[in-house]
């Protein structure tokens, strides 16, 4: 048997199914047109649409974005995630479609989800269950919510790497090794660069399931001979140190790939107004617990989450996958006295209970837990707690197929578990990836609509931000929210804009003239025997730094929309306004490059090394 043979012998075609099995999925992504009327699906195109107008300006990692805020200028993605509209923005520059560019990297979520999700169970599972886990995971009803009725950009992506941080962690706690360190810090970093509160919410569990993992691997490995306090031994000697090193590694590593976002967001985030995102009835997360029979009711809208138990949105738990994961639970659970429980046997029990815990929580009864975190407000939605469900129910629905060849002799009481096989009824696997497809085909069809604002310009956006109210993020300096400005009306004629100068504040001799206008840059040379205060129609943020004939001058905040205003002498000078990096932004970036480039050299030496051994 030939080397490519062997390979060939060891491939797992059920990669390559677990794709072809989301195409239903994403049929609807394939169709013309776009569901408008998502709760986020205007949000989603027009974050890319100002995080491309960054890029085409050669900022390479954007921060502001000018056009939010009637023109204003807002930080959105100094404190917004950023690694999916990266994604986007490469698609979009092969399409030149925003609409387009959005469908696909959800497209793209759906199906490499699948996949993460696949390799995850496959460690805790045989090939078939490992299959069936994976297909529940892309149909499960909230996976479509978050696409279909949600919209929720970022959110959505973030299902590809919950599973693959959980794999890699399971990996690193089994056998420590540098390599298996730093793919779970590519997990959490990735994690943490598409979507950060989902990370936070996230935390909590991942630290729940690392002591888990931990806590298996001392009470069951073996003590050594000799014991580290005498010659008796002694708990301590099991005491998983390199499996402890490595999550701390990879941990520490994750924080700093993922610095150039955190560190800013961190540093910065008093630097804008949360109260608007926090405050509002829409947005408090008082209003948006579940009650208990929303999570098994069929019932399906497109609406949005609502104060009380009469939301227009669905937030069932799947009946399919609760009626496999209940199957699969009574089925772990039937054990004898004598049968210890095995590793992976234990994890899909973990699950089990993560899935209660997260339920719980979503419950209005956990409302003292939630006023008691300080960082509840900035979650928003308990019922983003689905996330956690749909993983542990994903496993445990995968589980109702296998089971080791003792468990399925005693479940159906044959007495030599050597005449079972060790992996569930293959004639059942497809019967059950049907059933899954089917039962959640009823909510693959959004409604499909045209634009409310028209096309997607920047016209479009000023009139969706004034019908809406939403994407007119603060400053912590402005003190009223605008309703309009004089650069939304050059916006929605559609009039370019090549300065943000406002023309009324200049003195009354003054002559200006634009020499260069970016997202980030205004510059205009000014020429006044009087000299005076000029006004930028720019909230101040801070990096944003005024230049006088290149030299650095001071700026005032103007009115109640802390509008920068710099003061120019008499005579004629050039005035440069431009957005700089601040030493969070500075130190972030320069942490990420540097853990990038220890990342990169370790695995070229690994792979060189390799080579050089064969």
């Amino acid at each position: 048997m030939t080397k490519a043979t062997r390979l060939l012998a060891r491939l797992d075609a059920n990669w390559l199914l677990v794709a072809l099995l989301a195409v239903f999925a994403i049929a609807p992504l394939w169709q013309p047109g776009y569901f408008w009327g998502a709760n986020d699906a205007r949000h989603s195109v027009y974050f890319l649409v100002e995080f491309d107008r960054s890029i085409q300006d050669g900022i390479l990692y954007p921060r502001w974005s000018p056009d939010f805020a009637f023109g204003y200028g807002y930080p959105i993605f100094n404190i917004y995630s950023p690694l999916a509209f990266y994604l986007a923005e490469g698609v979009y520059l092969l399409a030149r479609d925003y609409v387009v560019a959005v469908k696909v990297v959800w497209g793209l979520g759906l199906v490499l989800s699948g996949l993460t999700m696949y390799g995850l169970a496959r460690r805790l599972l045989d090939r078939p269950s490992a299959l069936l886990a994976a297909v529940v995971y892309v149909y499960i009803p909230y996976r479509l919510v978050d696409v279909y009725v949600r919209a929720a950009f970022a959110e959505a992506f973030c299902f590809v790497w919950l599973p693959l941080v959980l794999w890699t962690f399971y990996n690193l706690a089994h056998r420590p090794t540098p390599g298996r360190a730093i793919l779970s810090a590519i997990a959490v970093a990735g994690l943490m660069l598409t979507h950060s509160a989902m990370l936070l919410l996230f935390l909590p569990f991942l630290a729940l399931y690392l002591l888990f993992l931990l806590g298996w691997a001392w009470r069951h490995r073996t003590s050594t001979p000799r014991s580290i306090l005498g010659t008796w031994p002694s708990p301590l000697d099991r005491f998983p140190l390199y499996e402890c090193a490595g999550i701390a590694l990879a941990l520490a590593l994750a924080m700093g790939l993922s610095a150039i976002f955190w560190l800013p967001m961190v540093l910065e985030y008093s630097a804008v107004r949360v109260d608007q995102w926090t405050g509002p009835a829409a947005y408090d997360f008082r209003n948006h617990f579940i009650y208990l029979h929303q999570l098994f009711s069929p019932a399906w809208g497109y609406g949005i989450s609502a104060e009380g138990p009469h939301d227009t949105v669905s937030f069932q738990l799947g009946l399919v996958p609760f009626a496999l994961s209940t199957l699969a639970v009574s089925a772990m659970f039937y054990r004898r006295a004598n049968q210890s429980w095995t590793r992976r046997r234990a994890t899909l029990a973990f699950f089990l209970a993560l899935v209660v815990l997260a339920v719980a929580l979503m419950l209005p009864v956990s409302l003292p837990v939630w006023e008691w975190l300080r960082l509840a407000a900035l979650i928003q939605f308990p019922f983003r707690l689905l996330s956690i469900t749909t993983i542990g129910m994903a496993l445990l629905a995968g589980a109702v197929l296998w089971s080791n060849s003792r468990e399925l002799a005693e479940l159906s009481g044959v007495s030599q578990a050597r005449h079972w096989p060790r992996t569930g009824p293959a004639w059942l696997v497809a019967p059950l990836l049907a059933l899954v497809i089917l039962g959640s085909y009823a909510y693959l069809n959004p409604p499909f609509i045209d634009p409310p604002e028209g096309p997607v310009s920047l016209g479009g956006l000023m009139r969706f931000q004034q019908s809406s109210g939403e994407m007119v993020g603060l400053t912590a300096w402005v003190k009223e929210k605008p309703t309009w400005s004089p650069l939304a009306d050059l916006y929605v004629q559609d009039q370019p804009i090549n300065t943000k100068l406002a023309y009324t504040s200049l003195p009354a001799d003054a002559q200006a003239t634009i020499l260069r206008h970016t997202t980030v840059l205004d510059q205009v040379r000014i020429q006044s025997t009087t000299g005076g205060p000029i006004t930028f129609l720019t909230f101040y943020y801070p990096g944003w730094t005024a230049y006088i004939d290149g030299v650095p001058t001071s700026i005032d905040l103007t009115g109640d929309l802390a509008l920068m205003t710099v003061r120019v002498p008499p005579g004629e000078h050039t005035i440069t306004l431009q957005l700089e990096d601040t030493w969070p932004r500075i130190v972030g970036t320069a942490i990420t490059l540097l853990s990038a480039v220890g990342v990169i050299v370790y695995s070229v030496a690994g792979v060189l090394r390799r080579r050089l051994v064969a």
